[in-house]
């Protein structure tokens, strides 16, 4: 079993931040160049988040087959309460303002048919798929699964008709990467020392090639995506990108920029479930005529606000004495 660590939150601090770039990235006016540039960064940038969080939930995924209620019960006083309340508060916030409401738009909503809830839906199935079939959990299977993510997503991810983003196919490999590292993190830890001591020749080298193919995306217009080719090799470089600017991050001197990743990779649950409001009230905000050019800046400043609310929202209910129910927001004490 591998123990959790800090340099998964700061990988997940970075993943959050690529998760609200894909969410706040919307331009009115589209005759400033620089302001339609900086969307298409961010909206390529946005892709590389949900992945680093399928691996991640795969690495933290330690369930050996026995307790399976006591591992769901964990599950849904953990996830699937806090999902279902932010979804339903979000659902509403959206469709009070743009109506109709119906059982089958909340329902699509909440699953992520068409919303950013479709990570928790995919993940859930993996989870049931982990414990209720023991065989998942062999590694020729792992490396199968591994394979098929890596077919479906270049070719085949909208097969069948189904919405790639539910289609578990697509994220898969994922999930099965980090279940793979959990099992074998001998061969993990030393790969992850000689990564550290050559790690700023590590950074620089996979950065260039990040950003060779970024400059590629922006050349070609395109705003980056999980699947087809190109957009499937982006991803997987801009991930492990993160991971290595987060392991560099982590063993350099703690700074203002290091404690503000790390708490965001902390908070990043909460953040993912409640961000979509904030992160759509500053897209709009700063479309308007003189800020419009600081599309770049939108995730950070969404960032800020949540971590903010989030220290609020959780001295608040100490105070009143409810602290019990934080976990049911999401937040982490």
């Amino acid at each position: 079993m591998i123990n959790r660590n800090e340099t998964i939150d700061y990988i997940k601090g970075f993943a959050i931040i690529s998760v609200i770039s894909a969410h706040c990235n919307s331009v009115l006016d589209t005759t400033n160049r620089f302001a339609g540039m900086s969307l298409l960064i961010l909206q390529n940038i946005g892709t590389l988040g949900v992945i680093c969080f399928f691996v991640i939930s795969g690495m933290l995924f330690h369930h050996s087959g026995k307790n399976v209620g006591i591992f769901w019960k964990k599950k849904i006083r953990n996830i699937i309460i806090p999902w279902f309340i932010s979804a339903t508060c979000v659902y509403l916030y959206v469709y009070l303002r743009k109506p109709p409401i119906t059982l089958k738009s909340y329902l699509n909503f909440v699953l992520g048919n068409g919303s950013y809830c479709y990570y928790l839906t995919v993940l859930m199935l993996l989870y049931a798929l982990f414990t209720f079939f023991p065989f998942m959990r062999k590694n020729l299977v792992l490396v199968v699964c591994e394979g098929i993510t890596v077919v479906s997503t270049v070719c085949f991810y909208d097969i069948g008709g189904v919405n790639p983003y539910l289609n578990i196919f697509n994220w898969i490999g994922y999930f099965c990467l980090g279940v793979h590292i959990s099992k074998n993190q001998e061969i993990w830890i030393r790969l992850k020392q000689r990564i550290v001591s050559h790690i700023s020749l590590w950074v620089i080298l996979s950065s260039g090639i990040y950003i060779y193919v970024l400059i590629h995306q922006l050349y070609h217009q395109k705003g980056g995506g999980y699947w087809n080719g190109i957009n499937v090799v982006f991803c997987w470089i801009g991930s492990i990108v993160i991971a290595l600017i987060a392991i560099r991050i982590e063993k350099g001197k703690d700074n203002i920029l290091k404690r503000m990743i790390f708490q965001a990779g902390v908070d990043s649950f909460g953040i993912y479930i409640w961000h979509m409001p904030i992160a759509g009230i500053i897209a709009r905000i700063m479309s308007i005529r003189p800020m419009n050019g600081l599309v770049l800046i939108r995730p950070i400043i969404v960032l800020l606000i949540m971590q903010t609310v989030f220290r609020a929202t959780k001295k608040i209910m100490f105070k009143m004495k409810l602290d019990k129910y934080i976990g049911y927001l999401g937040f982490r004490i």
